[in-house]
């Protein structure tokens, strides 16, 4: 059923999109002007976390060789450091969970069908169920409601970005005007943020994705070819448009001092 959302229609401005490209170019060097602050770079996230589930799914290895240290990088890195104090929260029952997901989802991940407006179902699905994996006990907690989707969304973000992933915000989810438990909102926030995607999809298709030093050159283009960085911008970009997005974090020194360093 169509969601009947006003902002499905959101054309984006350029000066937002701009802003937000800036913003995400920071986040794949991770380019520091806080000495104190010590993050891993969006382009190193996507090594780390996809060789392992590229492995798997090539064969190459019987199980998922992933990490939890590596998982705690992105947590670290997306601003999640309060999952660490929630009891019910396991993110080596996510990880034990994988191996099912991808035998699931195999053939929805090697063929993509991106040129309609269903290409998200695949990631939406796969979202639900890892979110509802990364808790130890399946109940009702709080508004997350058993679904932990800021996790699982980032998570196949880095490790899957062939797969037409958008993060889950909160802010987002609010901007969207999705009320009730998280694993319900997915749907409709999918549908609306893959509707605004495509009506955008002329402009943020300008932006293109940086080289990688973490990523091999065969698979940086084909995530390059499947939107990641597009989806990047626009994830961004709906943060700053909600005006709840730290923006001065990112922006102002690199526009004034080194903006030129960092643009190509």
């Amino acid at each position: 059923m169509a969601t009947k959302n006003t902002l499905n229609n959101l054309i984006l401005s350029k000066n937002l999109l701009d802003k937000a490209d800036m913003c995400a170019r920071e986040l794949w060097r991770s380019k520091k002007y806080n000495k104190k602050k010590n993050t891993t770079s969006d382009d190193e996230l996507i090594g780390l976390l996809s060789k392992p589930i590229n492995h798997y799914l090539k064969g190459k290895t019987l199980r998922v060789n992933l990490s939890p240290k590596n998982i705690e990088l992105l947590i670290n890195a997306s601003q999640m450091t309060r999952i660490s104090s929630v009891k019910n929260v396991s993110i080596r029952k996510g990880i034990f969970a994988l191996p099912n997901l991808l035998i699931q989802y195999r053939t929805n991940i090697k063929n993509i069908a991106v040129d309609n407006s269903n290409f998200y179902y695949p990631a939406r699905d796969i979202v639900i169920d890892l979110g509802k994996n990364f808790y130890k006990k399946r109940r009702n907690i709080g508004i997350n409601g058993g679904c932990h989707a800021a996790l699982s969304t980032r998570f196949l973000f880095f490790s899957l970005p062939i797969l037409p992933i958008f993060n889950y915000s909160t802010k987002i989810a609010s901007l969207f005007k999705l009320n009730g438990k998280v694993a319900n909102r997915i749907p409709s926030y999918y549908e609306i943020i893959a509707s605004i995607y495509l009506r955008n999809w002329k402009n943020l298709k300008n932006y293109q994705m940086p080289l990688s030093n973490h990523i091999d050159d065969d698979y940086w283009l084909l995530i390059k070819e499947n939107g990641w960085w597009q989806r990047r911008v626009l994830d961004i970009a709906l943060l700053l448009y909600t005006k709840k997005f730290n923006e001065k974090q990112f922006i102002n020194d690199a526009i004034k001092v080194k903006a030129n360093k960092y643009l190509r």
